[in-house]
C-alpha cells in the first residue's frame, strides 16, 4: 500500500519556548515550521495521485533545548475508516503546567480551533480526529515548565469526497465515490512522494502510534 513520509525541522532562538511549539506559524511575528502547509500539500497529492483517503498514522517529534531544533516527521497511508482527511492542524502552549494543560493553553486553543474549522472552510460536514498529544519537558531552570502540543486531522467532503476503501492487496480496482464507477488498473504498491519533497526519510522508529478514540476535552 502506498506511503508516505514528509518531514521538516526548525530552529527557534535560544530560550524561545513559544517558538519552540510554531510548528505552523506564530502569529505574532510569522516565525514556525510550515508544518500544516507540507503536510497538507501531501494529504492532497495522496489523494489526487492515488485515488485513496488518506489519513495519518503516525507522527514524530523531537525537540531539543540544548540545540533549540525542533524536528518532525509524518507518515501518511490509506485511511482504514472510509474517510479521507486532508488537513493537518494543531495548537498548543509553553509555560507553567497549569497554564499549559488548562483552558488557555493548549486544550483550550486546539478545542477552539477544531469547532471553527467548519465555518473557516465553508463545509458542514467537515470531521475532526485528534491524533496525537505532544509534550516536552525542558532542561533548562526557569518559569517553563512544559511545552505541548496537540494535533489533529480533519476532512473536507465538499472539495475532497471520499472513495471507497480499496481492498488490500498490491493491485486492484478503485471506486471512485464521486462517479460511482471503477477506476481500472490502479498500481497501489508504489510510493509516490509528494510535489517538490524527495522521498528519502527514513521512518523513525520512535513513532508514536495514533489512537483510534482520541480524548474529549
Amino acid at each position: 500500500m502506498p506511503q508516505v513520509r514528509v518531514s521538516g525541522s526548525y530552529n527557534p532562538a535560544p530560550y524561545d519556548y513559544d517558538g519552540m511549539h510554531s510548528f505552523q506559524s506564530r502569529s505574532s511575528d510569522g516565525f514556525g515550521g510550515r508544518m500544516n502547509d507540507k503536510v497538507n500539500a501531501a494529504l492532497k497529492n495522496f489523494y489526487t495521485t492515488n485515488k485513496l483517503n488518506p489519513t495519518i498514522t503516525a507522527i514524530n517529534v523531537e525537540m531539543s533545548d540544548i540545540k533549540w531544533e525542533v524536528k518532525w516527521e509524518v507518515l501518511i497511508e490509506e485511511s482504514k475508516d472510509g474517510r479521507a482527511y486532508v488537513g493537518l492542524t494543531s495548537r498548543g502552549g509553553a509555560g507553567g503546567v497549569a497554564y499549559v494543560d488548562g483552558n488557555s493553553g493548549a486544550p483550550g486553543q486546539y478545542k477552539t480551533k477544531v469547532e471553527g474549522l467548519k465555518s473557516e472552510l465553508g463545509d458542514p460536514k467537515l470531521e475532526v480526529k485528534q491524533v496525537y498529544d505532544f509534550t516536552f519537558i525542558p532542561t533548562r531552570p526557569g518559569n517553563v515548565k512544559k511545552v505541548r502540543q496537540i494535533f489533529g486531522i480533519y476532512t473536507n467532503p465538499k472539495r475532497y469526497p471520499p472513495f471507497t476503501t480499496s481492498p488490500q492487496n498490491s493491485t486492484g480496482t478503485v471506486i471512485d465515490s464521486t462517479t460511482n464507477k471503477p477506476i481500472q488498473g490502479i498500481k497501489i504498491e508504489k510510493v509516490i512522494p509528494p510535489a517538490n519533497t524527495p522521498d528519502n526519510t527514513k521512518v523513525n522508529p520512535s513513532y508514536n502510534l495514533i489512537n483510534s478514540d482520541p480524548p474529549k476535552f
